[in-house]
């Protein structure tokens, strides 16, 4: 079971997926040093279908990654 982070890599002008990340929290550290650089995230898509959309994404950063708990996944 993997997350993944898809961003849009303006360097390249295109969407980019991350390689395969294994948990959640690990995907949302990912996601927000992505956006600490100035890359866009779209959303992190996790196993089952599982969905973090970009709101979620900077609650994840503000609050620290101990408390993505709180956070629901769509």
């Amino acid at each position: 079971m993997a997350w993944v982070v898809h961003y849009w890599d303006e360097s390249n002008n295109r969407n980019i997926s991350s390689s395969e990340i294994s948990t959640q929290e690990d995907a949302m550290q990912k996601a927000c040093n992505l956006m600490q650089q100035g890359h866009v995230v779209s959303h992190v898509a996790g196993p089952n279908g599982e969905r973090i959309d970009k709101g979620r994404q900077r609650a994840g950063a503000r609050y620290g990654h101990g408390d993505l708990d709180r956070h629901s996944v769509r």
